[in-house]
């Protein structure tokens, strides 16, 4: 009776563990300078960090005009001093007129080799950002468009969640019902026998 409660729970937590790896994706996290803010001129290196780490030859880095023309002076490098190899640094050409940019990356896990894709903007105004404005004392500042949180996809140009992992999902179903089963299975092992509609109790 034991050994089979503790075959369940083991298969528990093979598939718990199977269900975290197929989810790995590398997802932005934030950027420097940040998704969808506005700066006064271009900096000649992007920073983009990522939610895991990423292969080495795993990422690719686009940075577009408005007219789709490639803007960026070198390809993307993940930082090799970084440990958890999850920064990534891209290069751009120097005085790069005011516009809005496009930034498209793709990544290829380093845990489990799956890839994931996603895009955001970087406005070049060319002359002095206003300021964020001061408040007043006790009055709560609602958060600016520059620290707004990236899309569950890294994608703040869309709200769908294209990378969205059925199987993933599937396999989290699969884990919940098997912890209801084992936990029946235990009750019915385990219970108090009942004198009134027999079971297990017999003089």
């Amino acid at each position: 009776m034991v050994t089979r409660v503790l075959t369940a729970v083991l298969t528990l937590v093979a598939l718990l563990g199977l269900s975290a790896s197929a989810s790995a994706h590398a997802e932005l996290e934030s950027a420097n300078p940040a998704p969808g803010s506005s700066v006064e001129e271009a900096p000649l290196t992007l920073e983009l960090i990522f939610t895991e780490e990423v292969e080495v030859d795993g990422i690719d880095v686009h940075v577009l005009d408005p007219d789709d023309e490639d803007v960026h002076a070198g390809d993307a490098e993940v930082d090799l001093n970084d440990p958890s190899r999850r920064r990534v640094t891209v290069s751009l050409q120097a005085n790069l007129p005011p516009a809005t940019y496009t930034v498209y990356w793709r990544t290829r896990s380093g845990i489990d080799g799956d890839e994931a894709t996603g895009g955001y903007t970087l406005t070049v105004t060319g002359e002095p950002v206003p300021p964020t404005p001061t408040l007043a004392p006790g009055a709560t500042p609602a958060p600016p468009a520059t620290m707004l949180p990236v899309e569950a996809n890294g994608n703040p140009l869309g709200t769908e969640d294209e990378n969205f992992d059925g199987r993933a999902f599937g396999l989290s179903i699969g884990a919940g019902l098997v912890v209801v089963a084992v936990l029946v299975f235990f009750w019915r092992a385990v219970r108090p026998s009942n004198p009134v509609f027999g079971g297990r109790a017999r003089g």
